[in-house]
């Protein structure tokens, strides 16, 4: 589905650009230069990029309401638990800071979703005449405003709804995952990468290259080949791209090392992937 434009100008100062990863947090992974390292699953070669980029970004998938609303206070909460876990860097997350964890790593979820299988605009069949065509300068002004309308074939933009299911998504899986705790890990060798799309089968928060937070306690920095594979199961959770400040210090697992009963085999420390997603069972049922 093509993105609808605004009318020249903008005026009504609509956000047409995005983020699905808000730009603070992709910027914690920017290098010296302000640019990431971004590699396309099936691409021979990284390139890098601002964290400005289009690439990180869905043109206009959700309206305007969405944006300033629900997910600005989501993003907020969640940036200022980030800033004091890098000023504390300790192991206790408290209720609250728990809570804005997990509405941010849904809404991250669930914009990558719609990010990637977008929502068709909505014709409706049982209108036969409006009392007023509103132009696209009205329309924007409405939405600018919080305000949806009906437009003059008789549709309503996809955005509209995408916003509002958004919302409703992240209310009925936060509820589903209320019992979640995060906790705070460390790197001791590599740097962690970031996908496009987090899943509920690899579900961790990036902070910064050395930096995640995890649903289970660690009680030690993982080591390289923790972070590798890590670093592989968000890879194989990627769909167009993953990035990383420098790709060449974030290893890799092979898929191979993978294994969905026990990604941590060799690891005492770390308990196998199975028994978490056991535990968060409740949260994949159906919506």
């Amino acid at each position: 589905m093509t993105a609808e434009s605004p009318q020249r100008g903008n005026p009504h100062r609509l956000v047409v650009r995005q983020h699905v990863l808000p730009l603070k947090s992709v910027a914690r992974f920017a290098d010296s230069d302000g640019l990431v390292d971004v590699r396309l699953p099936l691409g021979a070669k990284n390139f890098r990029v601002s964290p400005r980029n289009s690439l990180f970004c869905a043109r206009r998938v959700w309206n305007q309401r969405a944006k300033t609303s629900f997910m600005k206070e989501i993003e907020d909460r969640f940036q200022e638990t980030v800033d004091m876990l890098r000023v504390v860097m300790g192991n206790r997350i408290g209720p609250r800071a728990n809570e804005a964890i997990t509405e941010f790593f849904l809404l991250w979820m669930l914009r990558a979703e719609h990010r990637l299988a977008p929502t068709t605009d909505a014709k409706l069949s049982e209108i036969s005449s409006l009392e007023h065509d509103v132009t696209q300068d009205e329309d924007e002004l409405l939405e600018s405003v919080g305000v949806t309308c009906i437009r003059p074939d008789y549709t309503i933009a996809a955005r509209h709804f995408s916003g509002d299911q958004i919302r409703i998504d992240s209310l009925k899986l936060g509820k589903r995952l209320r019992f979640v705790t995060w906790h705070l890990a460390c790197a001791d060798a590599g740097e962690f990468l970031v996908p496009d799309r987090p899943t509920l089968d690899s579900m961790m928060v990036l902070l910064d290259p050395s930096t995640i937070l995890l649903p289970f306690p660690v009680r030690t920095a993982l080591t390289r080949l923790q972070v590798a594979r890590v670093n592989g199961s968000l890879v194989d959770s990627s769909v167009e791209y993953y990035f990383a400040r420098d790709l060449s210090k974030s290893p890799i697992a092979p898929r191979s090392c993978l294994s969905p009963s026990d990604p941590w085999a060799a690891d005492r420390h770390l308990p196998a992937w199975e028994s978490i997603l056991a535990s968060l069972s409740r949260s994949r049922r159906p919506l």
